[in-house]
């Protein structure tokens, strides 16, 4: 490669890194807890009503302009050139996806990012969705005999904030690190390369800590430290929209090798992907929620796994995660 394109692979990579850094998706989705607070309560009248979500307006025009400079600019012809061009035209379809929020038009970007229920798992001629479902019908003798009440089990997130940090500490050094606790989250958990979030309005369990210790710290925000450290490539350290399918796969199967993993979680994931086929085809928040009290979640497992789904589309699109 000539000292040219050399240039302009090393010039893209730290714009690219500039312009994608300060772009968040998962926060822009998140629901305030009054939300959850007011539908329950609306729930346990025998009164249900649809969440009224409003979203902030959201603007990145200077790093869309940015990354649309990096598509134009990087050079091809080398494998860290076509790495930076995808990255970057994977943020430009978040970028359209978030300024979508509510709209029907969300739906098809987020699917065109992350994938269908419907799509082909890889090497195989089932879908996740048939996967998903016989996986739900050939677990249900067991989960029937071996379910624990939910409401039976509640470590404390500050209890699991504490437990966390310290195995944080341990492996990365004191500080590195940081475990906090957020009431907007819609998952148990997000991380980034400094930060894990835990969410501090549910209760966990004992399985639910060695699972978000192995997904969270050992796998995001280790890839997103070790990217940090590739000094001739520093989109790496991004976690980019398009490496979402890749950056899950690996959370769960270090959670299945290091025998984390339990039955129930496993269920959980794939009632999601039922879940999400179910908004795809018109269910509303309403259909989901009961969907997933049969499938016997509690009200707040059922409300969170429903949020989860219905992310930002009118109850119609969905935010789709189906790995």
């Amino acid at each position: 490669m000539n000292r040219k394109s050399e240039a302009a692979i090393r010039h893209c990579d730290q714009l690219l890194l500039n312009a994608a850094k300060g772009i968040k998706i998962l926060s822009h989705l998140n629901w305030s807890p009054s939300l959850r607070r007011r539908f329950l309560t609306n729930w346990k009248r025998g009164n249900p009503i649809l969440p009224k979500v409003t979203y902030s307006k959201i603007d990145y025009k200077e790093r869309e302009v940015a990354l649309k400079k990096v598509v134009k600019l990087c050079p091809r012809s080398d494998p860290r050139g076509k790495f930076i061009y995808r990255t970057a035209k994977s943020y430009l379809v978040a970028i359209r996806m978030l300024n979508s929020l509510g709209k029907s038009t969300f739906c098809r970007l987020s699917t065109e990012l992350y994938g269908c229920p419907t799509d082909r798992i890889l090497g195989s001629r089932s879908t996740h969705l048939t996967a998903a479902k016989r996986f739900i019908v050939s677990t249900d003798p067991y989960d029937k005999t071996c379910r624990v009440d939910e409401n039976e089990i509640c470590i404390l997130p500050q209890t699991v904030q504490a437990e966390m940090q310290t195995r944080c500490d341990q492996v990365f050094g004191r500080g590195v690190v940081e475990v906090k606790l957020d009431p907007k989250l819609a998952s148990k958990a997000a991380a980034g390369a400094r930060r894990i979030r835990i969410r501090s309005s549910t209760c966990f369990s004992h399985e639910d800590i060695s699972q978000l210790i192995e997904h969270e710290a050992f796998v995001h925000s280790l890839t997103s430290l070790n990217g940090r450290e590739q000094g001739g490539l520093k989109a790496l350290s991004l976690s980019a929209p398009r490496t979402t399918g890749t950056q899950e796969g690996l959370a769960l199967f270090a959670e299945l090798i290091t025998h984390s993993m339990d039955l129930h979680r496993l269920r959980r994931i794939a009632l999601r992907v039922i879940g999400v086929q179910m908004g795809i085809e018109g269910a509303d928040f309403i259909d989901s929620f009961k969907f997933f009290l049969a499938a016997g979640q509690n009200e707040l497992g059922s409300y969170q796994s429903t949020a989860r789904i219905f992310g930002a589309c009118d109850f119609i699109g969905i935010v789709v995660y189906t790995k």
